[in-house]
């Protein structure tokens, strides 16, 4: 990649590393999953330098985040292939003036004709909700981890609360790292504007959110942050399901030990 600052080369340098350990955990088959990173305001607009570059329509407005620049993995593009490849899998975009479409910057990535993901409407919804809320993120996250997704297909954990109460019982550090708990997503169809709007919905008190028999999204200040979002909660579903396996109805903290755990992971942030 050319003319990137070496901040952003730092960064995509850790959205390379959390490609692969997708990759290794077997939680990104083919083209599965996603990443983003808003990495605005490190960059020259795409239109400096006398450049122009044909814009794409959105199919809704994001006005919150007009003139936003954001790295994204390509349409049908491989995390294994992210890990070793970035510069021809990685999409580089400007949102418009008033975001009501984006620009490709293919000077700087040697993309090849890729287009964004298909969930790129979910992560620029997401950018946007955070933006009015001044609760901004640089990253997000979309991956398949298998525990993760193999608890929606239990009835009785298709509720907020029960899945919440079960992933905190079930292992500490799934409340000290996520004190704020689990949004929960009921199934809709990949790549749509309703998903991306019931996933704003699902992240506007929560970091991570579970979609319902397809997998997760996690938005958080680095990639890093997002994937450790997601690495615990899926431990913790892992623990479960390896005692109901085994025929045992797991036991999990009292309320009062979670009580303590809970204070303790809210004086920790």
């Amino acid at each position: 990649m050319q003319h990137l600052t070496n901040d952003v080369k730092q960064q995509i340098g850790e959205l390379s590393a959390v490609a692969q350990l997708l990759w290794e955990r077997g939680w990104a088959e083919s083209n599965a999953g996603n990443i983003s990173i808003n990495i605005t305001g490190k960059l020259e607009s795409f239109g400096s330098g006398g450049k122009h570059f044909s814009q794409q329509p959105l199919p809704k407005q994001y006005p919150g985040i007009a003139k936003a620049q954001i790295l994204v993995t390509g349409a049908g593009t491989r995390m294994r292939d992210v890990a070793a490849q970035p510069a021809s899998t990685l999409v580089l975009i400007e949102i418009n003036q008033d975001g009501s479409a984006y620009s490709i910057m293919q000077d700087d990535i040697n993309n090849h004709g890729l287009l964004p993901t298909s969930e790129l409407a979910t992560h620029l919804a997401i950018y946007q909700e955070r933006c009015i809320q001044k609760n901004s993120v640089k990253a997000i996250v979309h991956t398949h981890p298998t525990e993760f997704i193999a608890l929606t297909h239990v009835p009785e954990l298709l509720h907020e609360q029960t899945l919440n109460a079960v992933l905190w019982k079930i292992h500490p550090e799934a409340m000290i790292a996520n004190p704020a708990g689990i949004g929960f997503v009921p199934y809709i169809l990949t790549g749509t504007e309703a998903l991306a709007q019931a996933t704003v919905s699902a992240l506007r008190n929560h970091s991570l959110a579970l979609w319902e028999k397809h997998g997760c999204i996690a938005a958080a200040e680095t990639v890093g942050d997002a994937f450790d979002l997601i690495d615990v909660a899926n431990k913790a579903a892992h623990i479960y399901l390896l005692c109901r396996n085994a025929g045992i109805v797991p036991e999990g903290l009292t309320d009062a030990q979670l009580e303590e755990l809970r204070h303790k992971a809210i004086k920790a942030r």
